[in-house]
């Protein structure tokens, strides 16, 4: 369970779903049904089957490409000016 991200609309609750990256990295196939249910999606076993033959190729799923701030000419203090309040309030799903 993730703490709570203190929405200021509590009806956003029923249209969202907070998946931690954390989640999904250690475990994809948990954390992808923990979706279906939370949206009250079947999670069939057709679909579940797609999803294990994906997952037994990681390495179509990883990019050696890195990327910082300066690669697309943002300065750091810009953006916490600009994202600070977000990444306080979400920044532990990531």
């Amino acid at each position: 369970m993730l703490p709570d991200v203190g929405r200021r609309d509590p009806e956003i609750d029923t249209r969202v779903f907070d998946l931690s990256h954390r989640a999904l990295a250690a475990d994809p196939l948990t954390a992808v049904r923990s979706v279906y249910e939370h949206f009250d999606l079947p999670f069939t076993n057709e679909a579940e089957t797609a999803m294990k033959r994906w997952l037994e190729h990681p390495s179509q799923h990883l990019s050696s490409v890195k990327f910082t701030l300066a690669d697309f000419g943002l300065d750091p203090d810009e953006v916490e000016a600009g994202f600070g309040d977000y990444r306080a309030r979400y920044g532990h799903l990531f």
